[in-house]
């Protein structure tokens, strides 16, 4: 552990070497946590960018949608005036 120091075989002073090694250790275990962080981050954002893409497209009408097929109304329009009725028929076709 980090600030801590082993007593030397013969009871005397302070066992660097031991010190040091448990630093190294430390170090290396916090860049492993560091690196796997960066690594789920970084899969992260590159699914969202790929999702993200998706969204734009289909919401552009860019792909992936099929197009609606065109779609043919018939109307009858009527008009009366007085005792005068007179109609007609419309075709009204929706792209």
């Amino acid at each position: 552990m980090l600030g801590l120091c082993g007593k030397s075989k013969d009871g005397k002073g302070c066992n660097k070497d031991k010190a040091e090694n448990s630093t190294k250790i430390e170090v290396a275990e916090v860049q492993q946590d560091v690196y796997k962080r960066q690594q789920l981050i970084l899969r992260f954002l590159v699914i969202f960018m790929i999702f993200g893409t998706a969204f734009a497209m289909v919401g552009c009408g860019g792909g992936f949608a099929i197009a609606p097929q065109a779609k043919t109304y018939t109307l009858t329009i009527t008009g009366t005036n007085g005792a005068v009725t007179h109609s007609t028929t419309v075709l009204l076709t929706v792209k």
